[in-house]
This record gives structure tokens, sequence and C-alpha cells, in this order.
């Protein structure tokens, strides 16, 4: 049979046992639910931490096309709650962050129709991994080492080990669940064993955490919480988006929400007496990366305008953070150390890519919280002989466009 053939089949197997769960009888064997958006309706306590609130979709702006006025869209983020939820499971998986109760996969609420993007693929071999997924159930690769707790917090989230959805899908969570009061002090946080590789990670999950414990799990366990405790929806809308990528909108956030975290990481920023601000920075990628194109060319015409280049990934979470709550201007190939924008103070950012998409609007996002401005600038294999590189030419213009006259 052809695996269009096959299809089909999976999913009316996958609808029948969603509503069995054999994979509570039978250790090993797939794990099959139905899914469900309202979090609320099967949490047994639920308390409302930040109202409803309308919030712009900052946009990047192609500063070869700038317009000389740009209005932001808005529209309204739901209101933020923790909740708690009564015999809960948690698993890692790459691509979004399962949830299951009883019969039940919990997703936060869908801006976009599905089916969604949950990483279905047959070559990840890795417990929790996709197996077939419809409109109303999901399958996933059984297999799991069982652990049980009495309590926990969960703060999930696609793709842990990046920089740019740890900080900004994860750890607003934990802050936000900091301030519940339905959310115990002494309630570990579920942390992925992956972060243990990212010291950065690993400090800035210090710096949020505070007091409260950590419960780290390995890839191949399964979490059974006798109370687990959730933020829901998170403060930044992300994963899974539509498996159409011509139904996917723009990102959103909850403005209030992340402001409330960006305060709250600026608080911990010691600034050292007597040491001079950079206020230019080129955004460095590291060597051998794709992304770097001809960075080391482009660095040489950022330098005659002041910028200074630095390397992210050789500074801890806090020095980063020192970096850029002084910046006034940032520039670079994308990538996620744009992420620290989050922390700067009417910014104005240059980042150049290989194309231009609406919808990857994360940076412009998180430099809106503080006043600040994205502008973009592609390139493409008609730019020159070599499809990676961008020409210091229009580089160069780019900045004199983004600069002050100096």
């Amino acid at each position: 049979m052809t695996s269009s053939q096959i299809a089909p089949i999976l999913r009316i197997i996958s609808k029948l046992l969603s509503k069995v769960l054999l994979d509570r009888l039978i250790p090993g064997i797939p794990v099959f639910r139905e899914i469900s958006f309202e979090i609320g309706s099967r949490a047994i306590q639920t308390e409302t931490l930040f109202a409803a609130s309308r919030s712009v979709i900052a946009k990047e702006i192609p500063i070869e096309n700038s317009p000389s006025k740009t209005v932001g869209e808005s529209q309204t983020y739901e209101e933020i709650r923790a909740h708690m939820l009564e015999n809960a499971t948690v698993f890692y998986n790459r691509r979004f962050s399962p949830l299951l109760v009883g019969r039940h996969c919990i997703v936060t609420e869908r801006k976009e129709p599905g089916p969604w993007d949950f990483g279905i693929g047959r070559t990840n071999k890795q417990p929790g991994s996709v197996l077939v997924q419809n409109a109303k159930a999901i399958g996933f690769r059984g297999g799991f080492a069982r652990r049980r707790l009495d309590q926990a917090l969960y703060i999930g989230t696609r793709a842990p080990d990046n920089y740019y959805h740890w900080l900004i899908n994860a750890l607003p969570a934990l802050h936000l669940a900091n301030e519940s009061t339905i959310v115990p002090g002494d309630a570990p946080i579920l942390v992925p064993e992956i972060l243990r590789t990212r010291s950065q990670l690993v400090e800035a999950l210090e710096v949020v955490a505070n007091t409260r414990p950590m419960e780290y799990f390995r890839m191949s366990e399964s979490i059974h919480v006798k109370r687990l405790f959730v933020i829901d929806p998170p403060p930044v809308y992300d994963t899974p988006l539509s498996r159409n990528q011509k139904d996917r909108r723009p990102l959103t956030l909850h403005s209030l929400a992340m402001n409330s975290f960006r305060d709250n990481i600026l608080q911990a920023v010691v600034p050292k007496p007597g040491k001079v601000a950079k206020e230019r920075l080129f955004l460095l990628r590291p060597k051998g990366d794709n992304r770097a194109v001809n960075q080391e060319e482009l660095l040489r015409v950022a330098e005659d305008f002041g910028f200074l280049g630095v390397r992210t990934e050789v500074m801890s979470f806090m020095e980063q953070v020192e970096l850029f709550s002084t910046a006034k201007f940032i520039t670079g190939p994308t990538g996620a150390a744009f992420t620290n924008i989050l922390f700067s103070s009417k910014a104005k950012s240059l980042l150049y890519k290989a194309s231009l998409d609406d919808n990857e609007n994360f940076f412009a996002l998180l430099a809106s919280i503080g006043g600040g401005q994205v502008f973009s600038l592609d390139y493409g294999p008609d730019e020159s002989d070599n499809p990676g590189n961008l020409s210091p030419v229009r580089f160069r213009k780019a900045l004199q466009s983004l600069l002050p006259s100096e």
C-alpha cells in the first residue's frame, strides 16, 4: 500500500484508540489522544494573571522600501491564566509541548485553521514523536520510561535548547507562575535534560526561577503528575502552526505580560562602574554557520559607522542582557541572538536574511516591547555570483538609512 492509502487508515485507527487509552495498560505501545483546545474546562482551579489586552502586531519593515509612517495592526490577546490540572502527563517533543489529561491532548487555542504542524515524521524513532495526526486526534510513539510526581510546574516549549524559544516561550511562563497565588513555591519546574548542555539557558532559568526547585527529565521519559500547574495561553503565541503555509498568520504577544517579564530580567542587571556602553552592535554568527555568508566583509562596512562586532555565543546570559540594554542600533544576519532585543529600549535593528516573510515577525514583536523597530534586508540568488552573499554597497546604503545623519 502507498503512503496516501495508509494515511486515512491510520487516522481512523488513531481516532478509535484515542478513546480506549491502551497505552495505560500495555507499556510501549503508541499513545493516542483526542486533540482539545480548552484547558480551562479540564482544570480544577484557575487564576487570571493578566486580563485580555489589545496588542500591536509589529512587523519587520523592508528598509529599501520603508514607508514614511508604519501603522501596526492590533488585536485582542486572550487573558493569561494559571491552571491546576489533576493526573496530567507530559513528555518531550521538539515541535510542541504535549500535555495529556485523560483522553485529551491539550493544545493552546489556535488562530489559524488546522490541520496543525505537530512535526509528524516516520524517521524520528524517539518516544513522544508524532506518528499520525488529523484534525481531531494525534498519536505519539510509545516506549517511555514512566515516572510519577506529586506536583510540578510545566513550562514546556518547542525546541527548549534554542535560545529564542527558551527565553520567549518558556521563561515568561515561569515568571508568571512565580506571581501566581495557586502555584506553590515548592512545585518543581519540569526541565528537559537537553537543557543541561546549554549553560546560557541554564543561567537564564536560574535567574527567573529564583529559589524554585528544578526537576530534570530525560527525553525518553513520560512524567505523570498528580497536580500539574501550567500557564495558558503563553504570553507569546507560537507553535503548533498551520501545516498550510497560506493559512499562517503573523505572531502576537501579550504586551503587558511580556513587559512584566522584561522588567524582571532587567532588574537583575548590575552595571559595572566605569564601563562604557556599546550603542552600535554587529551580531556575528559562529564560523561555519550558513547564515554568516560574507559577514566579515559586511562587518568592515559596519565598522565605518562605529559598529562593534560581538559574538553572543561566548557570552553569559546576563552579559548579553546588559549589552543589549544600552544598545541603540543593532545589525547582522538573522539569528537567535536578536532575541535579546527584548531587553533594549527604543533601539533600531537591521537584520538581513535570504527572504522576507510577514509571518516571521518574532523579533519585531520583541523590539516593540521596548519601543524599538526592526528593519530587514533580503539577499537572493540574483544578488551576486554567490547567492549567499549580500552586496556591501546595498548594506552600506541600508545602514545610512537606519542611522541618523552624521
